[in-house]
């Protein structure tokens, strides 16, 4: 009995093993994806940027990609934002940054969307008074900010 159930057990075992051989290899699985989460904070997730004003990364050739970084590294290429990030990728592997990069897929940039405007509050040019006949500051200033003043602040109201 119980050597039937170790059995079962390893032949379970082996079962999900086989399985997760088989499972697809996420995004981040690759050996230089860890190693290019650096570059993301400007060149977006894959080497797909949000806008047009950085490089896209994502389906570059290794070698341009290469001698690229070398060139920003040792200063043959001027950019003092890419200098440092440039010698980061030397030191711990352009072989496998450049082999990520150039197995991702180009997207396009999204448009960013634009919030819609606030409806505009309609502008009241006469104030009420207080009972001395001149407005108070508070009432002046919610005039000037909303363009009446509330109803409990309103003369007759």
């Amino acid at each position: 009995m119980r050597n039937s159930f170790n059995v079962a057990l390893a032949a379970l075992f082996l079962s999900v093993l086989a399985v997760a051989a088989n499972a697809d290899a996420g995004p981040l699985d690759s050996p230089g994806a860890h190693k290019a989460m650096v570059c993301s904070a400007c060149h977006g997730f894959g080497g797909n940027p949000p806008s047009k004003t950085v490089p896209t990364l994502a389906g570059m050739d290794q070698v341009y990609f290469k001698q690229t970084i070398t060139a920003y590294a040792e200063g043959k290429r001027q950019s003092p934002e890419m200098e440092p990030y440039a010698k980061y990728v030397l030191e711990f592997g352009v072989d496998e940054i450049a082999a990520y990069f150039a197995a991702q897929k180009k997207t396009a940039p999204t448009k960013p969307k634009v919030a819609p405007k606030s409806p505009t509050l309609p502008v009241r040019l006469a104030t009420p008074a207080n009972s001395s006949g001149k407005r108070s500051q508070i009432q002046y200033r919610l005039t000037r900010v909303y363009g009446c003043l509330p109803r409990p602040l309103q003369r007759g109201g």
